[in-house]
């Protein structure tokens, strides 16, 4: 996650749905905070109240910032998102490891038989983390104010910068050449997903 302090936006980064652009366009408005090993425990254990040394996971959850920041500031935020296709996203996600022999699930990864082992893989890692759960507000507390779209990032961005009042551009980093996605699939790996992952489908209305 990506927190301004100066223009009052939290970005929620879900996996391999253009977050690594997003993050650099934004970088010269977000906060650093210190990388001492007393900080990084402070955060870790939900301590670190100030929000200009609070160390956000990469990838957490709206209610994980919610957890770490001060109620009345977090409310205030900007709180944006991107979301992708989840029959992509995922064949995005498995590319992009099979492409890497440094990336840390590579070996694990390339000894699965097919496809469709590494969807019921993924889904065991994930234990019911997707991305509509990643985006879910608490109880009581201020949902996510925009949620734009992988397959319209750059005009979703541009939307985001001019409710938020930044000039920003996009770069396209970590990208990942596939072919089409759906041929990856055979039908028990597309029904696998409309099962596994139901809930990000209903919620961002995604179809195969």
């Amino acid at each position: 996650m990506l927190l301004s302090i100066e223009k009052r936006f939290l970005f929620v980064h879900v996996p391999k749905t253009g977050g690594t652009s997003v993050a650099k366009a934004l970088d010269p408005w977000v906060v650093h905070p210190p990388l001492t090993p007393w900080n990084k425990l402070l955060s870790r254990f939900r301590l670190q109240r100030d929000p200009a040394k609070v160390r956000l996971r990469v990838h957490g959850s709206l209610a994980d910032a919610y957890a770490q920041l001060p109620q009345e500031f977090a409310d205030s935020l900007f709180k944006f998102a991107f979301v992708r296709n989840p029959w992509d996203r995922l064949v995005s996600e498995y590319s992009f490891i099979l492409a890497r022999d440094n990336h840390p699930r590579h070996a694990e990864v390339k000894a699965l038989p097919d496809f469709l082992a590494y969807l019921r893989y993924e889904k065991e890692r994930a234990r019911g983390r997707s991305q509509a759960r990643m985006l879910a507000a608490p109880p009581g507390r201020p949902g996510i104010d925009f949620v734009g779209r992988f397959e319209n990032l750059n005009a979703d961005f541009a939307e985001a910068c001019a409710r938020i009042g930044l000039d920003a551009s996009l770069p396209h980093l970590n990208k990942t050449k596939h072919r089409d996605y759906r041929e990856f699939y055979d039908e028990a790996a597309r029904a696998y997903v409309a099962e596994a992952w139901a809930d990000e489908i209903e919620e961002f209305g995604y179809a195969f």
